[in-house]
């Protein structure tokens, strides 16, 4: 076994050690639940492709554009019974893609050191914040490689601005438009990737590809547009997200604009300190060599993430898709002997074996014994079985009241594991689920903790 290899199966063992695990446990994240629980009704025909339903099947779910629930349906159609393995088949496949497309930024802007395309990897996935995003199936696991392969093509295209390469701004935008359908406007920062390398390289040949891209791009986004059913998702898209969070509208934390860039600044604390640490032991030294490159990529880690802050409401997993160029920055303008490491390590091979192997063993370990595990939330989660084994098969819709309406965890445990969706104002349904203060005199059905569900006289 290579020493590298070794490697590899460390870098595989540390996200079977961080990532994996919370994948397959019970409880999940409610972000991680809107969008499996989307994908599974999309595969059951109980939503379609362009409307689709969340709490609610009286009101379609317009808060994110339907490409990632679209291609996670296509695995709970495989597994329609399963709630784990469809999302968690899902993030391992994203994790992959990830990982390629990194490799791919890195062997494009640094040819002459592919041998170190593990540096920029291992920067990346212990990121906190990607290790978190990869644990809870978030849009941006997406985002993040259709962003990256847009990057990539652009790049090329400035690097060949001729007519005869007009298959990279084509697939630029096909990437770019992919990413639109995963989060929309955030998705659509790679347009600044062909500007920012002519402001870097200097090269007037470049303004042509852009010319190529912002034309392809058009193109089809007027052929997408006059397709009624996406012009009218992107319309509601619009007029319930994306403006009433750009105005404030939909805060649901008080951070406020500057929230992107200090959690920027935090996350990206550990992998500094980690070079300057490994600098100041001598293990490695800073070059010069690819000064184009880094800025190329700084430049784009900030068009991905300081925009941002044009809209109150923030996140910190928003920053994933920019983490990835921060990484490939910082690592290259490393300079690591590689040669002289690897046969350094050489002396210490079966350590090194060992090492890599019982990292993967324990990772696999863990994630074996977290599937179907319940490490918070268990009162909710039996209490969504209570209710659906005390409710009628042909009830599948039930009211809550105003204050349950905010729990949107227990709704989420409702629908995951039993498409039991909740409306929260009166429609007359026979049941509803309220908080026990709340009881006035309605027939009690089921009573747990905090929780009751009635059946209205």
């Amino acid at each position: 076994m290579k020493i590298k290899t070794s490697f590899w199966i460390f870098f595989i063992g540390i996200i079977c050690l961080i990532c994996l695990p919370a994948l397959v446990r019970k409880n999940q994240f409610v972000d991680s639940m809107t969008y499996s629980s989307i994908a599974k009704d999309i595969a059951l025909e109980k939503s379609t492709a362009f409307t689709y339903y969340y709490l609610d099947y009286e009101e379609p779910f317009y808060d994110h554009p339907p490409l990632s629930m679209w291609m996670q349906s296509t695995l709970f159609y495989l597994f329609p019974k399963n709630d784990i393995i469809p999302h968690a088949l899902y993030t391992l496949i994203l994790l992959f893609l990830n990982i390629i497309s990194i490799r791919l930024l890195w062997r494009l802007l640094i040819p002459k050191r592919k041998e170190f395309d593990l540096l920029p990897l291992f920067f990346w996935i212990l990121t906190p914040v990607i290790f978190w995003s990869f644990s809870n199936n978030l849009l941006e696991n997406l985002l993040c490689p259709l962003c990256m392969l847009s990057v990539y093509y652009g790049v090329l295209s400035a690097q060949n601005p001729s007519i005869k390469k007009l298959i990279y701004p084509l697939l630029s935008c096909l990437f770019l438009t992919a990413a639109f359908f995963t989060k929309g406007l955030v998705g659509l920062f790679p347009l600044a990737v062909i500007p920012i390398y002519f402001i870097i390289y200097r090269d007037n040949k470049t303004l042509i590809s852009f010319c190529y891209q912002l034309l392809f791009l058009v193109t089809i986004g007027i052929t997408l547009f006059n397709i009624e059913a996406i012009h009218n998702l992107f319309t509601n898209y619009f007029n319930t997200q994306l403006l009433p969070s750009i105005k404030g509208e939909r805060m649901n934390n008080s951070e406020g604009h500057f929230f992107i860039l200090m959690k920027l600044i935090i996350e990206l604390t550990p992998i500094v300190c980690l070079s300057l640490l490994l600098l100041f032991l001598k293990k490695i030294s800073f070059t010069n060599a690819n000064k184009k490159a880094f800025w190329l990529l700084v430049l784009i880690g900030f068009s991905a993430s300081l925009p941002l802050m044009i809209s109150p409401k923030s996140h910190g997993f928003y920053i994933v898709p920019a983490i990835p160029y921060f990484a490939l920055a910082m690592s290259s303008i490393i300079n690591v002997d590689f040669p002289k490491i690897t046969n350094w390590l050489k002396q210490y091979t079966i350590y090194v074996r060992l090492a890599a192997i019982t990292t993967l063993a324990i990772g696999i370990y863990i994630i074996i014994n977290s599937f179907n595990a319940i490490t918070n939330d268990n009162d909710k989660i039996e209490f969504a079985h209570e209710v659906a084994y005390k409710l009628p098969d042909n009830i599948r819709q039930i009211d809550v009241d105003t204050e349950v309406e905010y729990d949107f965890t227990l709704r989420g445990y409702l629908i995951r594991y039993h498409n039991i969706h909740s409306r929260a104002l009166d429609h007359n349904k026979d049941y509803k689920l309220i908080y026990k203060w709340n009881y006035k005199q309605d027939s009690i059905v089921l009573q747990k903790d905090d929780w009751i569900l009635i059946k209205k006289n």
